[in-house]
This record gives structure tokens, sequence and C-alpha cells, in this order.
């Protein structure tokens, strides 16, 4: 049986994992990616009595080595967001479908020049963000539009 091309889901979530497709695209391991998106998205704190910094994906991203494994996202205190809430964040959001769903974020990074990538990254998000169906809760995600949403490249 095919699934329907429609996910109900939240926009932080979606932006979420664009965020990291967008991130790996850039260069940047699945962990790394996955902070940074977590602390773009809005899903990971920043640091406690400070207001949020804008969140680069891309080579200027701020990142904070951590012993054995790839840096992570700078929470603005020198302390590395972790991927384990991310992670079951997008579990708990997209369940079954989420590999479906990053498979169009993929193939949509992949078609854009990297070096214009992260500077029109929200704009592709904005071409494909889920249709709000019962504000402000979840929306429609439409896979179709993932496929169909460009910025020249």
């Amino acid at each position: 049986m095919r699934s329907s091309p429609l996910i109900r889901v939240n926009r932080a979530p979606v932006l979420a994992l664009w965020a990291a497709v967008v991130a790996e695209r850039l260069g940047h391991a699945p962990a790394t990616a996955l902070s940074l998106a977590a602390l773009r998205a809005g899903i990971a704190p920043p640091c406690p009595g400070r207001p949020p910094a804008a969140v680069l994906l891309g080579a200027a991203a701020r990142l904070v080595p951590q012993p054995g494994g790839p840096p992570l996202a700078d929470r603005g205190d020198g302390v590395g967001v972790p991927t384990g809430p991310a992670e079951a964040y997008l579990h708990r959001a997209f369940g079954p479908r989420r590999g479906e769903v990053r498979a169009a974020m993929e193939a949509l990074a992949a078609r854009q020049d990297p070096a214009r990538l992260e500077a029109s990254a929200l704009a592709l998000f904005a071409a494909f963000a889920p249709e709000p169906v019962d504000p402000p809760a979840r929306g429609l995600l439409d896979l179709g539009r993932i496929g169909r949403a460009d910025c020249g490249g």
C-alpha cells in the first residue's frame, strides 16, 4: 500500500530536519548537523540567561569539540547541544515517515548550489513548510511540494 504524500506534523520538526539536511549537505557530520539543527529550529535551548544567537549551518557555524566524537553546536557558553533529545523529538514528530521526508529533503538539497544553500535554506523551507490545518498545532506537509521547491540551484 502506497502512503499518502501528506503528513500531519508541526512546522518546528520539519524545520529541524531540513536544517540537519542542509548542514550535512554543507559538509557537517550527521551528529554535528543534528546539533546545529536543534539549535536553529529552537528545539534545543540556548545558554540560560543569554538571548539566542543566529545559528549558522555552514563553515561559520559555532561548534564545540567533543572528546571521541564530532563537534556539536555551541549553545552560547561553550557547551555542545546534545543530539539525543533532537533525535527523539524527530522520531516522535515523523514516526515511520521520517525516512521518506528526509529523502525528499536530501533530493532538494542535492539540487542546490552548496555555495548558496545556507542563504536560501529558509526560502526553500517556506516553499514546502506544512500548511496550517489546525493552528497553532499541526499542519499538512506535502512531500510533492518538497520535490517541487527550488531556488534556482
